[in-house]
């Protein structure tokens, strides 16, 4: 049986891996059948498949494993629990549909050990797990939709990223590795921190299009970086001349003197990504600013 976390261990999950970019790219083929089918969030399938490779990793039998992990997943995914306690059984359609999104990002990750021409396949020091993987679902329309999403997506992430896809073998290392002082000193180079939100404003007009108009929503941008030191807090002049560096449109730039105001609809002491509306205040604006500062946050630290 699962069991549902709470939304907070949510948002600590979408935290985590949001850093990393083939997070990113698996994102929307899980989203879509997820929101299709009432199923678990990107999030909770990556976690998911996360200790699906660690449980592949520490295994004698490794083989033996792959070939059993559908239908023990099946299994797990029979009923799924609530916070309140509630209980809901699922249909075996329901149990396959879960275990499938959770072994679609188990292919995506142990894919990433070696990068291979399709002839080349059975070189991949994994090609035989991800063969077996494949077998129990890769004939449906509902991974062919997946996989197609996923390849568009891949393209599209690594030109807002600005690199491709990076080898990483998630049966070997632990690909959650923070380096947060050496990240920060390198966003005080003028250069790269510029160039890195350049992308972020590429990345905000492309995502929410007509719905970023700039102006006062470069507020959550410029309070994310500020508590993560990249600028002073309330000392502007600096972010200002980035933003003018980076090309944004004088209709987008901001009027700095009405960041006050978007200062005062946050509840104080609350940081990124827990931001809290103040009482009053209006929780839309804030939705929108958090969706903001996690593009940003994505491309400035990842």
């Amino acid at each position: 049986m699962y069991r549902f976390p709470s939304e907070e261990a949510k948002q600590e999950l979408r935290t985590k891996y949001e850093k990393l970019q083939e997070y990113m790219v698996a994102y929307n083929a899980i989203n879509v059948v997820s929101e299709r089918y009432e199923d678990l969030s990107p999030e909770e399938i990556w976690d998911e498949a996360l200790s699906i490779v660690e449980e592949i990793r520490q295994v004698p039998h490794k083989k033996w494993k792959v070939q059993h992990v559908y239908s023990q997943l099946k299994r797990k995914y029979s009923a799924f629990e609530r916070e309140d306690g509630t209980i809901t059984q699922r249909t075996d359609k329901q149990q396959s549909i879960t275990a499938t999104l959770v072994l679609f990002d188990v292919v995506c990750m142990l894919s990433l050990a070696q990068k291979l021409e399709p002839e080349q396949a059975q070189q991949h020091p994994y090609f035989e797990h991800l063969k077996t993987i494949l077998s129990f679902f890769c004939h449906s329309v509902l991974f062919e939709a997946m996989l197609a999403v996923l390849q568009q997506d891949e393209e599209d992430i690594e030109q807002i990223t600005g690199h491709e896809l990076q080898v990483r073998d998630y049966m070997e290392e632990d690909v959650i590795q923070e380096e947060p002082e050496r990240k920060e000193r390198n966003l005080h180079d003028d250069k790269l921190r510029r160039a890195r939100l350049k992308k972020v404003y590429m990345a905000l007009q492309e995502k929410l299009g007509t719905s970023f108009k700039g102006k006062s929503q470069w507020y959550y941008v410029y309070r994310m970086l500020a508590e993560n030191n990249i600028y002073e807090e309330n000392s502007y002049t600096l972010f200002e001349s980035d933003l003018i560096a980076i090309g944004v449109r004088e209709d987008q730039m901001p009027d700095t003197n009405t960041f006050s105001r978007k200062q005062a609809q946050i509840k104080k002491e609350t940081t990124f990504p827990n931001w809290k509306v103040k009482t009053g205040g209006k929780q839309n604006y804030l939705d929108q600013g958090l969706q903001i500062a996690r593009i940003a946050f994505e491309i400035m630290f990842t």
